[in-house]
């Protein structure tokens, strides 16, 4: 009778059978990014607040998660609000890991200058550098998609420290055809130093400017008042 059954039904029972196997892999596949993918990609690290999971199609939303800070270094490194990801089903079902797309929405970076002149971006740029004590799953991922809001610069060189706050207005920014993830943490770093660097020299320049119209004004001051 059982087996009359299994024949009978044998198209129904292998289609539960691939749901049940794509249900152990998308959570295998969350379990994955939070031990594995993250780590590897950031090189220090990551809390994570929760994650939702989402079948057919499959996506998996990361929330509140925090990269920390690491060495001597006082601050966290970011806060990222949310982590969308999109997983193409049937390639779990052969062992790969295939994301369709990640959304990233970064809410702040904070680049921090110790006593000794190290920046913390700096080092975790010769983190990523190193190659990772575990190895990342193999993955494929068509796009990455960058929101980034603002950087915090703290400099420990001075007492008390000096903190700015720079707004970054990155929106959509996009890599394509990335297999390893580290690329992504990398483009970050990039896109953070080069716009501090950039909106502190302009900075530098417009005290300049002022402080030389100061100057100017004083100087002419005095020369009326001495003609006077």
């Amino acid at each position: 009778m059982l087996l009359h059954f299994l024949k009978k039904h044998k198209f129904l029972l292998t289609v539960l059978g691939a749901v049940v196997i794509i249900v152990l892999s998308v959570y295998l596949f969350g379990l994955a990014i939070l031990n594995g993918v993250l780590r590897s990609a950031i090189g220090v690290p990551v809390s994570l607040g929760k994650m939702r999971l989402k079948l057919f199609p499959i996506e998996v939303g990361l929330y509140d998660i925090h990269v920390r800070k690491f060495g001597d270094f006082k601050s966290q490194v970011a806060s990222i609000p949310e982590i969308f990801i999109s997983v193409e089903p049937f390639d779990l079902l052969k062992g790969k890991i295939h994301v369709r797309q990640i959304r990233i929405n970064l809410e702040e970076i904070v680049a921090e200058r110790d006593t000794n002149g190290k920046i913390n971006l700096n080092e975790l740029q010769k983190k990523l550098a190193e190659k990772p004590r575990v190895p990342p799953p193999p993955l494929q991922i068509d796009k990455v998609t960058l929101t980034m809001t603002r950087a915090q610069y703290i400099d420990y060189g001075f007492t008390p420290p000096i903190t700015k706050v720079f707004f970054l207005n990155v929106y959509n920014a996009s890599l394509e055809d990335v297999t390893n993830p580290r690329r992504v943490t990398e483009q970050v770093i990039a896109i953070t130093l080069k716009k501090i660097g950039m909106k502190m020299v302009t900075s530098q320049v417009s005290k300049m400017t002022a402080s030389f119209a100061e100057q100017t004004r004083a100087s002419l001051s005095g020369l009326l008042g001495a003609k006077n």
